[in-house]
């Protein structure tokens, strides 16, 4: 047992890590769609049956289909680093508001990259952005902030929680609700990490694999470490453009 518990005080992770691990896996995410579905395999123009009989008759086809299929499954072990990441940032602020609007000029600046990526337009009103959920989601936590210590102070939150959740689903943000309930279950559990841990798995269950990545997320040692500060907010809408652009260049 004493083992076991020295084992978990020496693998921990910093802020600066997990951001890292969740960049690179949002980085599979997008090499997975924008290069190989739409560059590679040029999944827009072909039908399920065409596809079928491409990996018939070229092995190699079937080898770009596996890769695809494994870099989507891994980047959603990402979900629950950014909830975790925002609630911490979020004690952290010394202005919020200014944090609230650097998430929300993020999400903006990322929507075109992130069309570009995903779907190959310029705009799709489809499906928007995750960073929009993070906006959201960092909303309600000013919220419960000012309900805090209230007159039926419980009910204000729920009722702040569902809100979020609705406004997430108005938004089209991709994993929004999911974005959400994590970003609650950090803030209401803060002080209870063996509850939040199974909580935040359950609701992670809706988006295999990532109850790997709360695992990862329990590890969390709340420390910055080697934080790269404000410039990671523009690595994401960078990251999608370079993926848009090799997957045009391999089509």
């Amino acid at each position: 047992m004493k083992r076991k518990d020295a084992a978990q005080r020496q693998f921990r992770l910093s802020g600066a890590a997990l951001k890292w691990m969740g960049f690179v896996l949002l980085c599979f995410g997008s090499v997975s769609i924008a290069v190989i579905q739409r560059g590679i395999l040029d999944l827009t123009n072909q039908t399920a049956q065409s596809l079928n009989d491409a990996m018939g008759s070229d092995r190699s086809v079937l080898g770009w289909v596996i890769a695809a299929f494994s870099l989507s499954l891994m980047s959603a072990i990402a979900l629950p680093f950014y909830p975790r990441l925002l609630c911490q940032g979020w004690q952290r602020s010394a202005n919020r508001t200014r944090y609230c609007l650097r998430i929300a000029l993020c999400a903006l600046v990322s929507e075109i990259p992130y069309d570009l990526c995903f779907s190959g337009t310029w705009l799709n009103l489809s499906q928007q952005n995750p960073v929009w959920a993070l906006a959201v989601s960092a909303i309600l936590l000013a919220v419960l902030d000012y309900v805090r210590g209230r007159p039926m102070a419980v009910l204000l939150q729920i009722a702040a929680v569902l809100s979020a959740c609705i406004w997430a689903l108005l938004l089209r943000s991709n994993l929004g609700m999911l974005t959400v309930l994590l970003t609650a279950c950090f803030r209401f559990l803060r002080d209870y990490p063996q509850t939040r841990l199974w909580i935040g798995f359950g609701i992670c269950l809706a988006h295999f694999p990532s109850p790997v990545g709360m695992v990862l997320v329990h590890f969390y040692d709340e420390e910055k470490g080697a934080d790269p500060g404000k410039r990671f907010y523009f690595l994401y809408p960078a990251q999608l453009l370079a993926a848009w652009c090799a997957g045009l260049l391999l089509a």
